[in-house]
């Protein structure tokens, strides 16, 4: 997170030097929609107003029912998107370890659109957070798996710590491969129970699933 700080500052910043009073677009209608809520009504009866969904609205309301300024409830904009790239990067490395992958979360925290927007009262930073969480669970996330036997008179052990007989077998669906380099082992098991020493080294070459 540290690395990723610098785009929070410039955040900040950029809210900060950018003041306004007056409202730009939709921002009326959801300061509006906020005010509202504390009345106890999200929009009065004679006059039925749901271009707007609630749910920036409700983030919003706290500040009206304090009277903070608006000028601090866009300090969130800055958050909103700062966590946005943070997930967005986190997200990246399930998938790859490449070193550009700071690049491509930099890339994507500076888009001029999102720039542009950060310091009005919009929900378009707001959304870019929730899009980065609904890209990460939609998306599978490959994983590749292999097994290693360690074989003793009763048992057979796993390398994922799995513990079957020694009659069963790692299902066909996975291929998966090791090369041993030494294997020495003194005892009734290798269970990794107190009376047993093991000492094994390998190296796990690919694995794939079929």
């Amino acid at each position: 997170m540290l690395r990723l700080s610098p785009l929070l500052v410039i955040y900040l910043a950029l809210i900060v030097i950018n003041p306004r009073s007056d409202f730009f677009g939709d921002e009326g209608g959801y300061v509006r929609h906020a005010i509202n809520l504390t009345h106890g009504y999200y929009t009065p009866t004679t006059d039925i107003d749901l271009w707007w969904g609630p749910g920036y609205p409700i983030i919003l309301a706290p500040f009206a029912l304090l009277k903070i300024p608006w000028a601090i409830a866009k300090l969130l904009n800055a958050f909103f998107l700062f966590f946005a790239v943070y997930y967005f990067h986190q997200t990246l490395r399930l998938y790859t370890n490449s070193k550009y992958v700071l690049h491509l979360s930099y890339l994507f925290g500076l888009y001029l659109p999102f720039l542009r927007f950060i310091s009005y009262l919009l929900t378009e930073t707001f959304v870019a957070s929730e899009s980065a969480t609904w890209v990460e669970s939609a998306v599978p996330v490959p994983r590749v798996e292999f097994a290693v036997e360690t074989r003793s008179n009763s048992t057979t052990t796993l390398a994922s710590g799995e513990l079957v007989s020694k009659d069963s077998t790692v299902p066909p669906t996975l291929k998966a491969s090791a090369k041993w380099k030494s294997s020495s082992c003194v005892g009734p098991d290798v269970t990794g129970s107190a009376k047993s020493k093991c000492q094994s080294s390998f190296v796990p070459l690919t694995a794939s699933r079929s």
